[in-house]
């Protein structure tokens, strides 16, 4: 089964002979005792994974796998030193994740990079984050000036000769 908060995930859900489970994993019914548990870029959007995890803890069958991939807290260094209040509310480090899993399960890897992306333009930036729709907290109306002056911060604070960064934190 693969689950999706979006609907639209129906159709690559069922290309893969999948069946799809719509809505939020913390309330939808997950199928009893899966061999693996899957997760990429959701747990971030977890105020507290700890229900989840012990969700998944509790449901994997003897000897399953349990599989998360998010973000931790220097994703969007950059935005959140300007003021940016559009983080996820779960960004947290992989050492808190695997203290919420160790014990009940055996963690047989972890790891985590810092990213830093290269964009010629502060806009630049803002164009990669609508076009991979990861800006969904954002509610920041722009205008002529507050474009103007969030660009003028942006190379201020983060501008080199090779353009501004925006860091990502796997």
């Amino acid at each position: 089964s693969l689950n999706d908060i979006s609907p639209k995930a129906e159709a690559t859900a069922t290309a893969f002979a999948a069946r799809f489970l719509w809505g939020d994993a913390a309330r939808v019914d997950w199928p009893q005792t899966p061999d693996l548990i899957a997760s990429a870029s959701m747990i971030q959007w977890l105020p507290d994974p700890a229900p989840l995890l012990s969700r998944a803890i509790k449901t994997l069958r003897p000897g399953g796998y349990l599989a998360l991939s998010g973000f931790g807290p220097r994703q969007y260094e950059e935005l959140a030193a300007l003021g940016s209040t559009a983080a996820a509310p779960g960004l947290c480090t992989m050492e808190r994740l695997a203290e919420r899993v160790r014990g009940p399960l055996e963690i047989l890897a972890t790891g985590e990079e810092v990213q830093p992306l290269r964009f010629a333009t502060p806009r630049d930036v803002l164009t990669h984050l609508r076009q991979t729709g990861v800006n969904g907290q954002a509610q920041k109306v722009w205008t002529k000036a507050t474009l103007g002056h969030f660009t003028e911060n942006y190379i201020a604070r983060f501008g080199t000769a090779e353009g501004v960064s925006l860091t990502y934190h796997p």
